[in-house]
């Protein structure tokens, strides 16, 4: 899919100048991906296991992409959706129901667990790691990219475009 989407003889460009339109996209992050592979001659994966986590000192071991990568999912960082109203379980229920999402009980009424999932636009998101492995990684955020980006980079990323939608 990703090889159509980068022909310009196809519908799939906007016609207005780069920069001048922001919209959002998963097979965008998947076709970013795939430009990184062909630049790196390596697979996604491996170029961010050696140039994001590595130099994060995080384990690698407790970080991956596809559940089969982790032996218990005891560590890893789970997935909630906020309810706003008594609707909100039935509306996520009635669009992805193979989930059969419920919603979480005493602190926390108005929460929404989501069981372990994937689906197939890889790398647009999922990075399943550990929640100590997320905080070493959110750690770079908060102390404004250090050792990977730069500040710059840090603000641009935190940046509302779009109108906030």
């Amino acid at each position: 899919m990703c090889f159509n989407v980068l022909s310009p003889n196809t519908s799939n460009w906007l016609p207005r100048p780069p920069g001048n339109a922001t919209l959002y996209s998963n097979e965008a992050t998947s076709l970013a991906a795939l430009v990184v592979e062909r630049i790196t001659e390596m697979p996604y994966e491996h170029y961010v296991v050696e140039n994001i986590f590595k130099p994060l000192n995080i384990d690698i071991r407790k970080t991956g992409i596809r559940l089969t990568d982790f032996p218990s999912r005891d560590e890893l960082v789970k997935h909630y959706a906020y309810a706003i109203d008594e609707s909100s379980l039935q509306q996520w229920n009635k669009e992805v129901p193979q989930l059969s999402l419920v919603q979480m009980q005493g602190n926390f009424p108005k929460w929404l667990y989501f069981p372990f999932f994937g689906f197939s636009s890889y790398p647009a998101g999922l990075l399943r790691m550990s929640a100590y492995s997320l905080s070493i990684f959110l750690r770079m955020f908060i102390n404004n990219g250090t050792p990977l980006l730069s500040a710059q980079s840090i603000t641009e990323m935190k940046t509302v475009v779009g109108g906030g939608r």
